[in-house]
């Protein structure tokens, strides 16, 4: 027993101060080896580990590497399917390594939904694998494209000749739209050829269309991506109804308001807006007439530039009758002989002017001595502002025709006035009593107010 136990550690010794050092000399290369392969060392810079892709998309993939001595040659990339080995065959070797190690992988159209595998090997001149393969998963999922109108909205009223925009957004993360069809679908049958195509999709799609002559009723307008620039699988659509109707034109009289008053010489301003959709109307014509019976009447003002709104203006004539009068807005068109468009009216009256005025300066009875001035202010009252000018004379009572002096005033507001210089008595002999007249006129210097005020001039 003490034998056995002596021979075995005497064989446990020699195999450990012996033969071990032996056999770490004689295969001490290969450790080397081992070392100079560990120096190539490699990984993904990109793509980022379960990064999303979109079909159509690229995944772009870069390596990082270290490799001293420059043994690697080449590096081929595969790409594993979901739930399927390692494929046989890469679909890239890049052999070039001056701009880095890279590759693009395009996902296809089809590609199923799930997670693939981006994988990596490394090659020397002699196509002996170097450095350890690498791999990383990354997702693929189905395109989430959507199509989202901003115009038309549901139920938009359009009409004949009338120009639709169809715009909208483009949700579409994949980028897997190629282009934007529209279709336009009448009550009847469904459109089979798009009357637009948008392949300009950066900022969303649009389209114009041009309402046809067609018979009212409810119309649809359909808007579908697809996945490629001629044909291709449809990714999604939207669609909106509109309604094709007859043109409501219409105008709306604000000036003159209905009940105003106005005076003959007064300006008449008609203005208003005008809604017509369909751009026919040309020109609007003004009347003013004294029932709505009147016929044969030309009207006082034309508008040709009609763009939203009109505007024109009149002078009502001094020689016109008072009473009620109506005035009459027509819209119409090219055709001269063409019934009107739209028609609005508003009655007004047309009174007897009012005019009043008050001699503040001189009173009654004042006097004056010669050489002196005479300060003349007066006061109006004009509520038709027909007043255009005011005469001041003054003249020896009883003797009109032999004025001293005179003056017009033309610049006033609500009164005028101004100052007359008494002649010395070398001028004017006459002395006793004197008037100073005055009269405000109209336009045609008819006089609408007069009055007198008598003076004494005295030596």
């Amino acid at each position: 027993m003490v034998q056995m136990r002596f021979s075995y550690w005497k064989a446990s010794k020699f195999i450990y101060f012996i033969a071990l050092p032996l056999l770490i000399t004689c295969f001490g290369g290969a450790g080397k080896v081992s070392a100079q392969e560990a120096e190539i060392r490699y990984s993904f810079i990109e793509p980022h580990e379960s990064a999303v892709y979109y079909p159509g998309g690229t995944v772009y993939i870069s390596l990082q590497m270290i490799d001293s001595r420059e043994r690697v040659k080449s590096v081929a990339f595969y790409v594993a399917q979901p739930n399927s080995g390692r494929p046989r065959e890469p679909f890239f070797i890049d052999r070039d390594s001056r701009e880095g190690w890279a590759a693009r992988w395009m996902v296809p159209l089809d590609a199923q939904e799930g997670w693939y595998r981006i994988t990596a090997q490394a090659f020397d001149r002699n196509g002996i694998r170097k450095g350890r393969e690498i791999s990383i998963p990354i997702m693929v999922k189905s395109p989430q494209v959507r199509m989202n109108l901003t115009t038309p909205v549901n139920g938009q009223k359009c009409y004949e000749g009338q120009t639709l925009t169809v715009a909208g957004d483009l949700i579409d993360p994949s980028q897997t739209a190629r282009r934007v069809e529209f279709y336009v679908n009448t009550p009847q049958e469904i459109s089979k050829e798009p009357f637009s195509t948008d392949r300009m999709l950066a900022d969303g799609f649009s389209a114009k269309l041009r309402i046809p002559r067609a018979s009212p009723g409810e119309y649809s307008v359909l808007v579908r991506a697809f996945d490629k620039e001629a044909g291709g699988n449809p990714l999604a659509e939207a669609r909106a109804r509109f309604m094709i109707t007859q043109p409501e034109m219409g105008l709306r009289i604000a000036e003159p308001q209905s009940g105003k008053i106005f005076y003959p010489g007064q300006k008449l301003h008609v203005y208003g807006e005008i809604y017509d959709p369909t751009g026919k109307i040309r020109k609007v014509r003004c009347f003013l007439v004294r029932s709505p019976r009147d016929k044969g009447s030309e009207p006082f003002a034309i508008d040709r530039n009609v763009k939203g709104s009109f505007k024109t203006v009149c002078t009502i004539p001094y020689e016109i009758e008072y009473g009620s009068y109506r005035v009459i807005a027509e819209a119409t068109g090219d055709d001269e002989k063409a019934a009107a468009l739209s028609r609005r009216e508003v009655d007004i009256s047309i009174e007897k002017p009012v005019v009043n005025m008050d001699v503040r300066v001189p009173s009654n009875g004042a006097y004056y001595y010669t050489g002196e001035e005479l300060y003349v202010n007066v006061g109006l009252e004009d509520r038709a502002g027909i007043v255009e000018r005011v005469t001041m004379v003054l003249y020896p009572l009883g003797d009109p025709m032999s004025p001293v002096a005179s003056f017009t005033d033309r610049i006033f507001t609500d009164g005028c006035g101004t100052v007359f210089l008494i002649p010395d008595k070398k001028k004017n002999p006459r002395l006793g009593q004197y008037v100073v007249e005055i009269v405000a006129k109209d336009g045609r210097g008819a006089p609408l107010c007069q009055k007198s005020i008598h003076i004494e001039i005295r030596e």
